[in-house]
C-alpha cells in the first residue's frame, strides 16, 4: 500500500514538473524577438526602364564632337564679340589732343592789367589743348601689308585668288590709318579762354593715338592801330623829357614783338587816359599747331563703353523619369 501511494506520488510529480516547464519555455519563445535578416539586393535590370550609371571620363566632353565646356563657350563668345568690334568700329570719333601753335615770331597777344598792357605769352610757340571730331577716310596705307590699292589687289590677282574674298591685313586703323579732323583749342594763359579752332589731319601711329597737324585760326589782343600811333607820339614826347626810355617809339608803330609789354595806357602824371578808345582788338591770326590726339568712339562715349557679352549659363539636364 505504501509503495502504490509513493509510486502515485512521484508520477503526480513528475508530471506536474513537465508541465510548469512546458509553460516556462512556451513563456520565453513568445517574448523572443527574431534576429533581422539582411536583405541582399538584386543585380540592377540594365533594361530600358533604369539608366546606366556611367562614369565621369566618358561622360566629359569631346571637343572633336563639337561639345563645349560651360568656360570653353563663354571664351568662343568673346572673342567673337571682340572680332565684331574690330570689324565694326566707327569712322566717326571725339577726339583730344595736346599740341603746339607756331604763329609769326612777331605776334604777341596782350591783356590789358589794370592799364597796362602785359604780354599774355611769349615766343612763336605755344601750348594748346584740343577737343573736337574726326573722321577717318577711306585713303589706303602707305605701307602694302596694310594698304588696299591696286598693288595689293594686283598681287592678289597674281597669286590666283579673288580680291573681293582676300581682305586686306591688319585692323581697320592699320588699313585706313589717315583722318581729318576739327576741333577747338584751348591755350592755357591765353587773353580768350576758347583760343580758337584746327582744321587738319592725322594719321594713326596706334589703335589709340595719331600724330596730328592742322591749321590753326588763333583770336590775338593786339594793339589797335589808332592805340599804336599814340601811344609812339606819346613815348617820343616823354623820352625828350628823359623818360620812358625803356620803349622804342618805332617799335611800337609797327607792333614788333613785344613792344607794348608793360606800357601803361594812362598819362603818369595826369591820370588820364593817353587813348580813349579800347587800346586792343582782336585780329585772328593764322598758324600751324602739331601734336598727337587720342580718339574716342562715340559709341564708348555716349553708352560708357560696350558691355563684354555675359556668362554663358548651361542648365542641367533632368533626371530620369524613374528616379
Amino acid at each position: 500500500m505504501m509503495l502504490a501511494s509513493q509510486t502515485i506520488r512521484l508520477a503526480l510529480g513528475a508530471t506536474l514538473l513537465l508541465s510548469l516547464t512546458g509553460s516556462l519555455v512556451g513563456q520565453n519563445s513568445s517574448t523572443t524577438q527574431p534576429a533581422p535578416q539582411t536583405a541582399t539586393p538584386a543585380p540592377a535590370d540594365h533594361g530600358a526602364n533604369t539608366p546606366v550609371p556611367v562614369n565621369q571620363q566618358s561622360a566629359a566632353p569631346n571637343p572633336q564632337s563639337g561639345t563645349q565646356t560651360p568656360e570653353q563657350k563663354q571664351l568662343s563668345d568673346i572673342v567673337k564679340y571682340l572680332n565684331d568690334q574690330k570689324n565694326t568700329e566707327s569712322d566717326f570719333s571725339l577726339v583730344l589732343g595736346i599740341g603746339s601753335l607756331i604763329l609769326h615770331p612777331g605776334v604777341t597777344d596782350y591783356q590789358n592789367q589794370s592799364n597796362v598792357l602785359s604780354a599774355a605769352s611769349l615766343g612763336a610757340a605755344t601750348p594748346q589743348f584740343l577737343t573736337g571730331v574726326s573722321f577717318r577716310t577711306k585713303v589706303p596705307s602707305l605701307f602694302l601689308r596694310f594698304g588696299c590699292g591696286p598693288r595689293q589687289v594686283k598681287r592678289i590677282k597674281d597669286a590666283g585668288g579673288d580680291p573681293a574674298k582676300n581682305p586686306c591685313y591688319g585692323e581697320t586703323w592699320q588699313r585706313n590709318p589717315w583722318n581729318a579732323f576739327l576741333s577747338l583749342k584751348f591755350a592755357p594763359g591765353s587773353s580768350n579762354p576758347i583760343n580758337g579752332y584746327v582744321l587738319g589731319g592725322s594719321f594713326s601711329l596706334a589703335h589709340y593715338l595719331d600724330f596730328l597737324v592742322g591749321f590753326a585760326l588763333t583770336p590775338v589782343n593786339e594793339p589797335s592801330p589808332g592805340f599804336r600811333a599814340v601811344a609812339a607820339q606819346f613815348v617820343t614826347a616823354e623820352q625828350k623829357l628823359g623818360l620812358d626810355m625803356n620803349f622804342n617809339p618805332s617799335a611800337m608803330l609797327h607792333n614788333s614783338s613785344n613792344a607794348f609789354d608793360g606800357f601803361p595806357t594812362t598819362n603818369p602824371a595826369t591820370g588820364a587816359l593817353i587813348y580813349a578808345g579800347n587800346p586792343l582788338a582782336t585780329h585772328y591770326r593764322g598758324g600751324v599747331v602739331i601734336g598727337v590726339s587720342v580718339p574716342i568712339a562715340f559709341s564708348a562715349f555716349l553708352k560708357g563703353g560696350s558691355a563684354t557679352p555675359p556668362p554663358t549659363t548651361t542648365t542641367p539636364a533632368s533626371a530620369p523619369a524613374g528616379h
